[in-house]
């Protein structure tokens, strides 16, 4: 028994890792993750605001942009609740696009002063390839 669940852990693990490498023929793309418009808290602890997750393809192929999870780690003062969206937007080579994802966004202090940091998780496709891109601002 403790050696099946060892090979179907390994199993597991070896698949996570191979989905998330960007194939060698694929150029990196260009990343950024931003508030589009400032928090406002009110008289609450917690709110809703925008992600603009802008990508730009280097690739010498089409790349589909499949899902979006935007989460902040590291955040004391406040932070966004992990929130994905699934997508589907093509992007041609030399090209760029912008995904909007609202979130939620969490605070225990009356007037955070921390710098938000972001982190986007992006899905992408070009052909039968998919992988994961990361990117942080902050």
């Amino acid at each position: 028994m403790h050696r099946a669940v060892s090979i179907l852990l390994f199993l597991l693990v070896a698949c996570a890792s191979g989905s998330s490498s960007r194939p060698p023929s694929i150029a990196e793309p260009d990343i950024e993750v931003r508030l589009s418009q400032s928090t406002f808290f009110g008289s609450s602890s917690s709110a809703t605001t925008t992600i603009e997750v802008m990508i730009g393809n280097r690739a010498n192929v089409p790349i589909t942009v499949r899902r979006v999870e935007i989460d902040s780690p590291t955040m004391v003062q406040y932070r966004v609740v992990r929130t994905a969206r699934d997508v589907v937007q093509q992007i041609a080579p030399g090209e760029s696009t912008t995904v909007l994802v609202m979130v939620p966004i969490e605070t225990t202090t009356s007037r955070p002063v921390e710098p938000l940091t972001l982190r986007a998780i992006v899905e992408m496709e070009a052909g039968t390839d998919r992988w994961r891109e990361i990117a942080t601002t902050g």
